[in-house]
């Protein structure tokens, strides 16, 4: 039992290990990622300590709890994930910043143009990208700051595999989605977002651009 514990906790150490390679990645470092990856870790370690001090019966018992939680959250998990896929569907659909289809030549085009240009590669299946979407980019002050700014936005749809957009995410070293790259006007390259975004974030990057 106490084997058991304490390699699920390892495992699931993983999760806040990602949430610090991305907020660490970026080129702006956002905090809320930072802190949710260092408290995680934090967490993890100190249940790995008291399932070490646990005496074997507890262990036992706490093993068979953590194996039936995982049934139900397995078999439940299906219904949830397509909660937020429907309602950003829903509320992409009320955007009120146009949204254009991604492709490197729309990004060379609209930088001829001067524009900035805010490129979200997502899937319906990547439940990041869809809170990102109801929590941040579909929220009234980035889109009445991307209105005033005129900004471009183009959504890199990797519902289905396609071999440009998965050649874009390997330049930018990523294995998969979500991809936020934002563009200011005159710079060639991008600036690599963190995969959590939030409403400052955002509105803060446009704000730069005067």
């Amino acid at each position: 039992g106490r084997a058991i514990l304490m390699a699920v906790a390892g495992l699931v150490s993983i999760v806040p290990i990602f949430w610090l390679m991305g907020a660490l990645s970026a080129d702006a470092i956002a905090l809320a990622p930072l802190g949710q990856g260092v408290g995680g870790l934090l967490i993890l370690v100190g249940a790995i300590y008291l399932f070490a001090k646990l005496p074997a019966i507890r262990t036992g018992q706490a093993a068979k709890l953590l194996g039936a939680g995982a049934i139900l959250i397995g078999l439940s998990w299906p219904l949830l994930g397509t909660r937020p896929a429907v309602a950003a569907r829903a509320s992409a659909s009320m955007a009120p910043y146009e949204i254009e289809a991604w492709s490197n030549a729309r990004v060379a085009a609209l930088q001829r143009e001067g524009r900035p240009i805010f490129v979200d590669f997502t899937a319906e299946w990547c439940a990041t990208c869809q809170a990102n979407k109801l929590q941040t980019l579909r929220t009234g002050p980035v889109t009445q700051a991307f209105l005033a700014a005129n900004v471009a936005f183009l959504e890199a749809d990797f519902t289905r595999p396609d071999a440009e957009i998965a050649a874009a995410l390997r330049a930018h070293n990523r294995a998969g989605v979500p991809l936020y790259l934002w563009y200011t006007p005159g710079d060639a390259e991008p600036q690599i977002l963190p995969e959590v975004l939030s409403v400052d974030l955002v509105t803060n990057l446009v704000a730069e651009i005067g």
